[in-house]
């Protein structure tokens, strides 16, 4: 993807990340300092602005290899070798 595509993708974060955040800390402000109740539709409105940046953060932290691990990935581990099938099978030599 090309420079401008990945520009307009951070801008767009940042101005919805921003937004978000003003819209909540000014209701915050309005309940601390002038004992109003905050609107609950522009606090909604205010947390589904941060939610895209919360959601690329979480991915990022899920995703990220954990301490003491290489950034490769390492191959998925072998399960043990099967019997052959012509190969009786432990209950059936049991007897019983």
């Amino acid at each position: 993807m090309n420079r401008w595509h990945w520009n307009r993708l951070a801008a767009r974060d940042f101005g919805l990340t921003v937004t978000g955040l003003v819209i909540v800390w000014a209701q915050l402000l309005l309940w601390a300092f002038r004992e109003r109740a905050a609107d609950p539709v522009l606090t909604a409105i205010g947390l589904a602005l941060l939610f895209p940046a919360a959601r690329a953060h979480v991915r990022t932290v899920l995703n990220a290899p954990e301490a003491g691990q290489s950034s490769e990935s390492s191959p998925p581990p072998s399960s043990p070798p099967s019997l052959p099938p012509s190969s009786p099978q432990p209950e059936e030599a049991s007897g019983t």
